[in-house]
Order: structure tokens, then sequence, then C-alpha cells
């Protein structure tokens, strides 16, 4: 009889087992979701910024002069390595 009641404790452990790693899969999988999610919406920023930010200077000048490229290559150091605010 106590037999019986080792092999339920034995299946109860493997199902908990089971359960517990199905949950612990479930939450790594939303927290990669999750840092994807955040990389595109600062990947989406960063170019949208970027985008507006070399359209407004193309707008403003003419023509190509070596100042209109110290601007273009700040603009592009800027969106690289990013501007504490």
């Amino acid at each position: 009889m106590l037999r019986i009641f080792k092999r339920k404790d034995k299946e109860e452990d493997k199902q908990t087992h089971e359960i517990k790693q199905e949950e612990e899969a479930k939450k790594e999988k939303e927290a990669k979701k999750d840092s994807a999610q955040k990389l595109r919406m600062g990947l989406s920023k960063t170019r949208t910024s970027l985008k507006d930010r070399i359209s407004g200077l193309l707008r403003r000048k003419e023509r190509i002069d070596p100042e209109l490229l110290d601007e273009m290559e700040e603009i592009l150091i800027q969106s690289d390595v990013g501007v504490n605010t």
C-alpha cells in the first residue's frame, strides 16, 4: 500500500516539475519578445530622428559646402553615439 502512495508522489513531482519548466519557458519567451520590441522601438526613434534632421539640413542648404558636410558629420555621429540630455 505504501508503494502506491510513493508512485503517486513521484508522478505528482514529475508533473509539477514539467509545469514549472513550461512556465519558465513562457517567461523567457515573453522576456525575449519584450527585449526585441524595445529594440525595434528604439531603432525606429533613431531612424525617424536621423531622417528628420538630415532632411531639415538639406532643405536649409542650397549646395554642398564644407559647412554642410560638417553638420552632416555631426548629425551622423550623434545618431551613432547618442547625446546625453
